[in-house]
């Protein structure tokens, strides 16, 4: 039995994932190997891009450590950038570099849900820029990128992957897909998320946030009976 399946010692603690020197847990390249496309690799590994959380809602790879500890193990986060662009507007806000545009992320299909509900369960608090954000999820079908990356000519040709976005109480951002599969998803920036807006307010006024969102539910119902009752008199 080698050392890497060596179940560990009793009373052994976890001491983290790998990490570089400015606290970026070590991504693997996807092991693309011969396959003629991503839709072959989707048995075994879910793809997915963080880009969104990276450029507009300030995320670093803490998260990802945290789930880590959480788990007590490390979970294998791996890349490739094709070559050509899986998405549009992804470019980074410093420097312009369109990067994000080509590069999905992946994790065996293993550690896929709980990653994937421990993102969308966080709620980041900015009490410095009075800024809440929370993490949202919506499935994407895209054209096989490594089908287009090596020419060739399969029946189907999509593939589904998973685009992470951002509500927050100042805008919501998120990657929309055309109605064409040939067009690739844009990034599209909207309006505050209301909820996640009455929720900050009562936050940073020194309130109860769940009561206030409670009560705007309330009132909220209570116009939409309204405005029902009215429809139905006219």
């Amino acid at each position: 039995m080698s050392e890497d399946v060596l179940p560990k010692a009793e009373g052994t603690r976890y001491l983290g994932p790998a990490c570089d020197e400015r606290g970026f847990v070590l991504k693997r390249k996807l092991p693309v190997g011969p396959a003629r496309a991503l839709a072959e690799l989707a048995a075994e590994y879910a793809f997915f891009s963080p880009a969104i959380l990276y450029l507009y809602g300030a995320f670093t790879d803490g998260p990802f450590v945290d789930l880590m500890f959480e788990l007590n193990r490390d979970v294998a986060l791996y890349h490739h950038r094709f070559r050509r662009p899986l998405f549009r507007g992804l470019e980074a806000r410093s420097n312009g570099d369109p990067g994000w545009n080509y590069v999905l992320w992946a994790v065996r299909k293993d550690d896929w849900a709980f990653l994937r509900d421990y993102l969308v369960s966080l709620k980041f608090c900015h009490e410095e820029h009075r800024w809440v954000v929370r993490i949202g999820e919506r499935p994407l079908l895209i054209v096989d990128p490594l089908v287009a990356d090596r020419g060739q000519l399969l029946p189907g040709g999509g593939v589904e992957v998973t685009a992470f976005g951002i509500y927050t109480n100042k805008f919501c951002c998120g990657l929309v897909d055309h109605e064409k599969l040939a067009r690739p998803p844009v990034l599209t920036i909207g309006p505050a998320h209301p909820e996640l807006a009455v929720w900050a307010e009562a936050r940073f006024a020194g309130g109860n946030p769940d009561v206030a969102v409670l009560q705007h539910k309330a009132l909220a119902a209570q116009r939409e009976t309204q405005r029902e009752k009215r429809r139905e008199e006219g």
